[in-house]
């Protein structure tokens, strides 16, 4: 067992002829997150939810408009011949028993053309669950519907960190405290309170309703989730029509529970018959059996062999030091705030990290490198090798090192040589050996430079000299044997942290300062990314051609 860490048991979905992706999920869970877990654990066995695992969940369809077909977090319901507009206004793909979803495509390929086709649903996610859209604690004793709200406050995410405001009024909670948000005594603000609110705090009325929506939305959570979610399916802003409901923080609930779908009962229209299929709304953690087996044997074949290799590396000059990298290597569930806080220990960094990072949003070093760390958990931490994460980490918490320094001398066209002398300089101050050294200051220096060229600027010349540095890079850092594969897996940990680095200015990307809280970043990058499709909207790709 890991510091930190629970160590639990997950079944792979590959077969055991094939490369096995080892993701932190196989590891452990973080024992900071106990208490949540064994919430979801009780809610389970009162029938409120059930895992995903347990469950064997099929989507009919027609292959007529094309084979090798997977889910798209895009996936639309309205218009769209696979999907029930009739029933929800969000995304939300629908699954049944194997029987029923052999009667849908049939159908459907009667009326569309093309072949029947029949695929199983799964997640990567082992703790995905759904929620039961009838659930009812009507006949509960007063025992009971306490431990139910006892565990869903459990589940509660913190109000504007579920609900994050916009940039431009991030300093509204340094001007107001939250109480100012309530109605009279202090209780819940109905929609009826919003407009004298509004008069009475001198602010627009849409962001009072987005900072009473998610105050309401947090307690009525524990109160009665299923009504709510029912409503988030139909893109409901308020509750029983007294409450406004903030649609941002649900998603964020039902992410931070793991809940990727509800359970409903409904008049099928297509098969004529009462069915209680499963609606997947988290289109961007669920897919079929067989791209989900394909997208983690592709993992682990690229990224597998140099996840070990590196790891092993990931070692000490000195016996007696280490306790950061043992940090790194022990904690893979480590928030972004624990991670610079174990950083800013390091002798002399702390006042590096807290210092201005020289942009004109006047992020701090500290909080830029969350919003990086951050980024990286959203979008990569559960899809790769559990060994390759404190490689990552490593070199996300010293990219910028030199960031402060070359803004104060107003010299950040150079920024670069001074991120790779504070990165080393750090790296020496926790014992981290000069071939480890080496590589990581190569990937946050050159690494970086090529992927901004060749997948920014669209440089694809820059795309194979990143190749090329990569398979030297590898070799010159000790690493034996290097591969074409060892090189194509270096260059695109370099693309990820150039993504990660890159998104923090968009507004996919949250961050969270002491000053103003948790907002949404000013959108400067957001044209060289896809739009996010993601529940919470914090998914980041980057736009370039392959």
């Amino acid at each position: 067992m890991r510091h930190n860490q629970v160590t639990l048991s997950v079944t792979p979905h590959e077969s055991v002829d094939e490369p096995q992706l080892v993701s932190r999920q196989e590891r452990s869970r973080s024992i900071d997150d106990r208490g949540k877990y064994q919430a979801i654990k009780y809610l389970e066995e009162v029938g409120l939810f059930t895992p995903l695992s347990s469950l064997e969940l099929y989507h009919g369809r027609s292959n007529a408009n094309g084979d090798d077909w997977k889910v798209s977090p895009g996936f639309r319901n309205d218009g769209d011949t696979t999907s029930h507009d009739n029933v929800n206004k969000v995304s939300a793909l629908a699954t049944d028993t194997a029987e029923n979803a052999q009667s849908f495509a049939d159908e459907r390929s009667r009326l569309e053309g093309g072949q029947p086709e029949v695929h199983r649903i799964i997640s990567e996610d082992a703790d995905a669950n759904i929620i039961d859209g009838s659930f009812s604690q009507d006949s509960r004793s007063a025992e009971e519907k306490e431990q139910i709200k006892q565990a869903l406050t459990k589940l509660r995410v913190p109000f504007m960190v579920g609900a994050p405001l916009d940039f431009e009024h991030r300093d509204i909670l340094t001007r107001f405290r939250p109480q100012d948000f309530l109605g009279a005594g202090g209780r819940l603000p109905k929609l009826s309170d919003l407009p004298e609110i509004t008069e009475k705090l001198g602010i627009d009325y849409m962001t009072v309703r987005h900072i009473a929506g998610a105050m309401c939305t947090q307690k009525l959570m524990t109160v009665d989730p299923v009504q709510i979610v029912n409503g988030y399916l139909k893109k409901q802003d308020a509750y029983r029509d007294t409450y406004p409901i903030n649609q941002t923080y649900v998603a964020s609930w039902l992410r931070n529970a793991h809940v990727v779908g509800v359970r409903e009962r409904v008049r099928s229209a297509t098969i004529l018959k009462d069915i209680e299929p499963v609606f997947l709304f988290d289109l961007a953690k669920v897919d079929t059996e067989a791209e989900v087996s394909h997208r983690r044997q592709t993992a682990a074949r690229e990224f597998g062999d140099i996840a070990i290799r590196l790891a092993d590396g990931l070692e000490t000059e000195a016996t007696t030091g280490g306790s950061f990298v043992d940090y790194l290597s022990n904690n893979l569930y480590a928030t972004p705030e624990q991670l610079v806080d174990k950083a800013m220990e390091v002798p002399g960094y702390r006042r590096i990290y807290e210092a201005d990072a020289g942009n004109w949003e006047k992020f701090t070093l500290e909080e830029h490198t969350e919003t990086v760390l951050r980024n990286f958990d959203n979008n990569y931490a559960d899809k790769l090798p559990a060994d390759l994460l404190p490689i990552i980490r490593l070199a996300l918490l010293t990219h910028d090192l030199g960031k402060p320094e070359s803004a104060r001398r107003g010299d950040k066209r150079n920024q670069h040589i001074y991120n790779v002398r504070e990165a080393d300089q750090f790296m020496r101050k926790v014992d981290i050996k000069e071939n480890m050294r080496q590589l990581i200051t190569g990937i946050i220096g050159e690494g970086q430079h090529l992927t901004t060229r060749g997948f920014i600027k669209g440089d694809l010349d820059a795309r194979a000299e990143l190749l090329s540095f990569c398979r030297n890079l590898l070799t010159n850092s000790g690493v034996d044997n290097v591969t074409e594969n060892d090189a194509k897996a270096l260059a695109d940990v370099c693309l990820i942290i150039q993504t990660c680095d890159s998104a923090a200015y968009t507004d996919m990307a949250i961050t969270t300062s002491k000053k103003h809280g948790a907002y949404r970043n000013w959108p400067t990058f957001n044209d060289s990314f896809y739009p996010p499709v993601s529940i919470t909207k914090q998914d980041a790709q980057l736009k370039y051609e392959e």
